[in-house]
């Protein structure tokens, strides 16, 4: 691994602070790492929970649920500093760009061809679905059409 003690260790710091202590921490005994989870926690469990605490899937869950929120408001309502949304925000379009989509700041939503719109709402639900749950509220579609 191409990285030094002090970053492996600040990133180990990270991901144990990421994890409750009740689904996943990263230890060290003889200068060997390991996971240690329950025996009812695996990779697609934890992979889950990490995009659903990521901001990535609670913009997309505002956009998808169309809370038409501005950065400010979306900041706010999500405890995170502005100039720390920002930066989320650069993270997010980069990401978002490799799937030719574009997030509108105003209000905050993704834009782009709706095949390619469908598929990431439907990669990133089915993705965190092992921890969230289905996340699409059941519609009555006899009322609405």
């Amino acid at each position: 691994m191409e990285c030094s003690v002090n970053t492996l260790n600040a990133d180990i710091e990270v991901l144990n602070a990421m994890f409750p202590e009740d689904i996943a921490q990263i230890h060290e005994a003889d200068k060997k790492l390991s996971l240690h989870t329950t025996p009812k926690i695996n990779f697609d469990y934890l992979t889950a929970y990490m995009i659903s605490a990521s901001h990535l899937f609670q913009l997309a869950m505002s956009a998808f649920i169309e809370e038409n929120l501005t950065i400010s408001e979306w900041a706010e309502t999500n405890f995170v500093s502005r100039s720390t949304f920002y930066v989320k925000l650069a993270e997010v379009d980069n990401f978002l760009a490799r799937s030719r989509l574009v997030l509108n700041n105003a209000p905050l939503e993704i834009q782009g061809s709706e095949v390619n719109v469908r598929f990431f709402f439907y990669h990133l639900f089915s993705k965190s679905y092992p921890y969230t749950g289905w996340v699409i509220q059941d519609s009555d579609f006899e009322k609405k059409y």
